[in-house]
């Protein structure tokens, strides 16, 4: 595995920083059990966010502070939220989902001594205080390397941009504006090139983006 560059010296603390406090400790964080469509979906952006219905093995993430939730599919996943973070690190909110193996050995200690910690699917907060577009954010952002694929999308009612880019993993993202424009949404499914990994978490990816919706 690549070692990280300074670029994405960031990306990589928020990384550790939020994988090892694994306790939802936010009172604005709040990870819940039902809702989630039915499998099926492609995971593609849309013009609508979907309607989050029951379903038993489904969870809930939702962001009371920022005004919005996602869902993803708890028989397989667990999300863990954080809304502090060392200096270094500008995102405001932070949630990082696992599988259920990973998170296990993550919570015995395997990943501890510096070993690295498997790639997953993230969603984090992003600030835009100047109301920067999606495109002069990302180019003025010390979170991403070689920018490639740049596409216009729809997530959540809201005009969003899918690419990916580079840094410790290879990564896939969405990024989606709050509805003031002060704030990002980014989900991120970090890559690692192994295809059962990389295609188990994309599920938890997909649901994420199709699921996203923004409460008034």
């Amino acid at each position: 595995m690549m070692n990280p560059n300074p670029q994405s010296s960031a990306r990589l603390a928020l990384h550790r920083f939020s994988l090892g406090l694994l306790v939802v400790a936010a009172v604005s964080c709040q990870v819940q059990s039902p809702p989630v469509p039915p499998p099926g979906g492609t995971g593609t952006p849309t013009g609508q966010p979907s309607p989050i219905s029951a379903a038993p093995e489904s969870g809930l993430y939702r962001s009371d502070r920022f005004g919005f939730q996602f869902a993803y599919p708890a028989d397989q996943f667990v999300a863990h939220g954080e809304t502090e973070f060392p200096p270094e690190v500008v995102a405001r909110e932070a949630v990082q989902i696992w599988t259920i193996d990973h998170d296990r050995a993550i919570q015995a200690g395997e990943y501890e001594g510096g070993t690295e910690y498997p790639a997953n699917v993230s969603v984090t907060v992003q600030p835009n205080p100047e109301g920067l577009s999606a495109t002069d954010w990302i180019a003025q952002s010390d979170w991403f390397t070689d920018v490639r694929e740049v596409q216009e999308v729809t997530v959540a009612g809201q005009q969003a941009i899918a690419f990916r880019s580079s840094g410790l993993y290879d990564m896939e993202q969405v990024l989606v504006p709050t509805p003031d424009g002060k704030n990002w949404v980014l989900i991120t499914l970090n890559q690692v090139g192994t295809g059962e990994s990389d295609a188990q978490y994309r599920q938890a990816y997909d649901r994420a983006i199709a699921t996203l919706r923004f409460m008034p």
